[in-house]
């Protein structure tokens, strides 16, 4: 598989397991051995994420010693799996993912805009209600403009004057 200028050399199992999009690229009738994934000169070019990315869904799906160490990423890094994971329709990953970035300290504006990103209904609800309950505490107008755009932190700011 290539992203960006690297290739990797994976097991294809933890894709095929987690996802139902790769399970059906692998198992289609191959060709001759030049087919796309079966060499280095023809790997799967994967444009839609960075090597950064890559690296932390590798980390969730291939750990090293699991039952010896737990697999430890930074938010960040669960956020790009969270990407992954949600455009390679991975959903035992993404709900891992959405489990991890929960128990990190996420803000409300930022829970906000990654349940936009991501679909993640509960971020959303909860994201709104904490900026309207705490108005003026969580950011400042120009900080929730900015980030979920104007029209929202306009609504958001009309819900907090009536709350």
């Amino acid at each position: 598989i290539q992203v960006q200028d690297k290739v990797y050399r994976v097991p294809r199992h933890g894709f095929t397991q987690y996802s139902g999009i790769f399970e059906t690229m692998f198992t289609l009738p191959q060709g001759d051995d030049s087919t796309e994934g079966r060499s280095d000169d023809n790997p799967i070019v994967l444009p839609s994420c960075t090597t950064e990315e890559f690296e932390s869904l590798l980390a969730v799906l291939y750990p090293t010693a699991p039952e010896l160490q737990p697999i430890i990423l930074t938010k960040e890094h669960w956020i790009h799996v969270l990407k992954l994971s949600t455009l390679w329709d991975m959903e035992e990953v993404r709900g891992l993912s959405i489990k991890k970035i929960s128990a990190t300290n996420i803000g409300a504006i930022e829970k906000v805009k990654l349940g936009k990103e991501f679909r993640v209904p509960t971020w959303l609800l909860e994201g709104y209600l904490e900026i309207i309950k705490s108005w003026g505490k969580v950011g400042s107008l120009d900080d929730i403009g900015s980030t979920l755009g104007w029209e929202s932190a306009a609504r958001l700011a009309d819900m907090a004057r009536n709350y």
